[in-house]
């Protein structure tokens, strides 16, 4: 069962979720381009950068990940808790992304801190 759908903004790709945890890359032809593996549990939201570049996930596991779209890899992993996180958002600018839990909370991240020093520039 397909959980998620989403569209790379600036970019010729979907990602997709299931319950196995993984993350699915798809082309706009419909060919899996690769699988994204991390999350021990079901992926319950996903959302694109605005540059396309990096996709955030979010899990009932109580982890959030982004990765590197271009390099098709796991840049870094934040966990909340082990709540789920069950929304995540990046703002219009791509400098905040927003997300939401269980515990009814909104918490607002600064993307430059959640990627490795390499990345930031």
């Amino acid at each position: 069962m397909v959980r998620i759908v989403r569209f790379q903004p600036k970019g010729n790709r979907l990602a997709s979720s299931d319950k196995s945890g993984d993350i699915r890359v798809w082309d706009r032809s419909g060919k899996l381009v690769t699988r994204l593996e991390g999350h021990r549990n079901l992926v319950r939201t996903l959302s694109f950068h605005p540059s396309g570049k990096l996709l955030a996930s979010g899990s009932k596991d109580g982890t959030m990940k982004l990765w590197d779209m271009e390099g098709l890899k796991l840049l870094g992993t934040v966990t909340h808790a082990e709540l789920p996180f069950q929304v995540l958002e990046f703002a219009p600018d791509g400098k905040t992304l927003a997300t939401g839990s269980t515990d009814g909370k909104v918490l607002l991240w600064d993307v430059a801190k959640l990627l490795p020093a390499p990345v930031r520039k």
